[in-house]
C-alpha cells in the first residue's frame, strides 16, 4: 500500500471517500479477528465506560478482556454514541454489540 501511494501515477487512491473506505475495511478485519477469538474465549469480561468528548458529544467505549492463547487480552472494540443516557440504553447498546460479535 505504502509502495503504490508514493509510485502510482494515475490512481493515488487518496480521496476522503476511499480513505473512510479502507478504514471501514480495516475496521471490519480487526472486528471478525476479536470475534472469532472471543467465540473460542471460555470467559469474556465486557468493559463499558461513558464519556463526553472535546465536542461535548456522549460517548461509549466498549472493551473486551478474554483469554487468547493462554494469555490475557484487552481488545478496544468501539466507541459508540448511545441515543439516551441512562441504563436500559447504555444496556442495549452492549447488548447490541454483544451479538455483533456471537
Amino acid at each position: 500500500m505504502k509502495n503504490h501511494l508514493e509510485t502510482a501515477t494515475v490512481f493515488k487512491g487518496t480521496s476522503k471517500t476511499i480513505q473512510n473506505e479502507l478504514l471501514q475495511v480495516m475496521l471490519d478485519v480487526c472486528h471478525e479477528k476479536i470475534a472469532n477469538e472471543i467465540k473460542e474465549a471460555k470467559y469474556l469480561a465486557v468493559i463499558a465506560d461513558e464519556t463526553s468528548d472535546v465536542s461535548n458529544q456522549f460517548q461509549l467505549a466498549i472493551v473486551y478482556r478474554y483469554i487468547s492463547n493462554n494469555k490475557p487480552v484487552e481488545r478496544f472494540w468501539l466507541f459508540i454514541n448511545p441515543p439516551t443516557h441512562d441504563a436500559d440504553g447504555l444496556s442495549d447498546c452492549i447488548i447490541n454489540e454483544l451479538k455483533v460479535t456471537s
